[in-house]
């Protein structure tokens, strides 16, 4: 026979350790989440920044040791837009802005490739811009996948009267991480440049760089 003086739990006592153990839970899952989406964002930023980098090295690189100007390309167009290209001596880059490189099929803000660079010999203001937008265009893919070219400039630095400095040139690269709506336009100059700070800001990262760099062969 059982005896009434045994202790047990009421069901009441159950709901609260339930609703104790649900908070819990939730706390948890909620600090896991944030950790994921902080990996995520600091991995993409990372990501971002070194094909920043890289970018800049190489026309740096090319600048510095090929004793040649920078010359800009004939612009051509593709299916994808306008293809801008320059060269450094027999070196010749392809590249369009404000176009995520995705390795499927191209949607509308969206291109096979973003900016190639190839040996192309005797490449000079006469050469057209390569086309990038083929399947298979020849040459080497210097931006990420989901990635963007959202700044490209070279101009030849200047003095205080301002003249070209002779073999000493300004570069400016940007690279925008991140899906179309996750970016917005700082400047209206058309270009996506800056992340929208909204809730796809995780999943977003922006670098710009800019460098000075003077020939060393000549």
């Amino acid at each position: 026979m059982r005896n009434k003086n045994e202790a047990g739990f009421t069901i009441i006592e159950l709901m609260i350790a339930a609703a104790v153990f649900s908070t819990v839970l939730l706390i948890v899952s909620y600090g896991v989440i944030q950790v994921g989406r902080a990996f995520y964002k600091g991995s993409t930023m990372s990501a971002t920044q070194e094909t920043t980098r890289t970018i800049i090295e190489d026309i740096s690189q090319a600048i510095q040791f090929s004793g040649d100007t920078v010359t800009t390309t004939i612009v051509s167009s593709g299916p994808g837009g306008i293809i801008k290209g320059f060269c450094v001596g027999d070196r010749q880059y392809s590249y369009v802005l404000n176009k995520q490189l995705t390795d499927g099929t191209p949607g509308t803000e969206q291109a096979r490739h973003v900016m190639m660079v190839d040996n192309v010999l005797g490449c000079n203001g006469t050469t057209a811009a390569k086309d990038i937008f083929a399947a298979n265009p020849a040459g080497r893919e210097l931006v990420g996948i989901n990635m963007r070219l959202s700044k490209l400039d070279i101009q030849c630095a200047r003095n205080a009267a301002g003249a070209c400095v002779p073999g000493l040139f300004n570069i400016t690269v940007g690279v925008a991480s991140g899906d179309y709506n996750a970016l917005r336009d700082s400047d209206g100059d058309g270009i996506k440049d800056t992340c929208d700070g909204g809730a796809s800001n995780q999943f977003c990262a922006t670098s710009r760089l800019t460098t000075t760099v003077r020939q060393r062969v000549q």
